[in-house]
Formats: structure tokens, C-alpha cells, sequence
């Protein structure tokens, strides 16, 4: 599957490369006025979040009994989602990872989207993956899901670095 949000993700994860490499004390900076999550916790979760939903891409199974909510309609028409609305589920909080274990968890991402890019979804227009809050999604609803989240979450380490 080669698509606009696979290139989009591509570059999402360039960027993420360059936070990654960072010293560890811009890891770990912290700015409770806008996240309570440092700069790792945040780079952590969006990786968490991303292999999380590449391998249900990949991993074969029941198609979700329903399609896409209307709520994450909106979020993926916007390109946007709102701040200290969602709770990520346990499985995906963003831990004070040491910049070692963030560049392992970035190749993993990069090896997942790469076996996506492989792989043919057949029908593209089916339910493929069930998102906790969004519903069933096609294979290209969840791309675009993880490029909004991971843009999401880049804005906030921008803001965390900027003061």
C-alpha cells in the first residue's frame, strides 16, 4: 500500500529522528502548563500508538462490525484533535524512555510501515481496524488517524521546546 499518509508518515518519523537524537535533558523537559507528559513520554506514546496500529493492519482477522464514528469523521475531516480530551489506553502511555530506547521503537515504526507499504488491503473499503474512540476504519482511515495523532503530539514537544 503506497499512499499520501504513508509519505506523510515518512517524513512525521524524519522529525521524529531529529527529537530523538536530542540530549537527555531536552527529553526530558517537562512543561506542566502544557503537557503533564515530557518530550520522551510524548515521542513514546506516538511510537507506542503507531506500531500499535501498524500491527493491527497487518495482523489478519474479523473485519469490526461497524464503520468509522462521527466523531472520528470530524477528527480525520479536521486534520485535528483537541487537547486533554482523550485518555490513551494503558498500553500506550508514554513512558521517560532513554533516547536508545526511543530510536529502537522508531525503527520498529519505520519497519511496520514499510510491511504496510507491502502489503495489498483487500477491500480497502472494508472496516480493517477498531480504534477505541473512532471506530471500524479502512486501511486508509487508520493511516490518516496516525498521521493526525502523531502531528498532534509533535505540536505539543514543539510547544514543550519552546516554552
Amino acid at each position: 500500500m503506497n499512499s499520501r499518509s504513508t509519505d506523510q508518515l515518512d517524513g512525521l518519523l524524519d522529525d521524529i529522528a531529529g527529537l530523538v537524537a536530542a540530549s537527555r535533558e531536552q527529553l526530558q523537559l517537562k512543561r506542566p502548563s502544557i503537557s503533564a507528559w515530557s518530550v520522551a513520554q510524548q515521542l513514546d506514546h506516538v511510537l507506542k500508538v503507531c506500531s500499535a496500529i501498524l500491527k493491527g493492519l497487518l495482523r489478519p482477522g474479523d473485519p469490526p462490525p461497524r464503520g468509522i464514528k462521527f466523531i472520528g469523521r470530524a477528527i480525520l475531516f479536521a486534520g485535528w484533535i483537541p487537547r486533554g480530551r482523550g485518555r490513551a489506553p494503558d498500553s500506550v502511555l508514554g513512558t521517560e524512555a532513554s533516547s536508545e530506547e526511543l530510536t529502537a521503537a522508531l525503527e520498529e515504526t519505520r519497519q511496520l510501515l514499510a510491511a504496510v507499504r507491502r502489503e495489498s488491503f483487500r477491500p480497502a473499503d472494508e472496516p480493517a481496524v477498531m480504534h477505541p474512540f473512532f471506530g471500524g476504519l479502512t486501511p486508509s482511515q487508520t493511516l490518516r488517524v496516525i498521521v493526525v495523532h502523531t502531528r498532534h503530539h509533535l505540536k505539543i514537544v514543539r510547544e514543550i521546546r519552546e516554552g
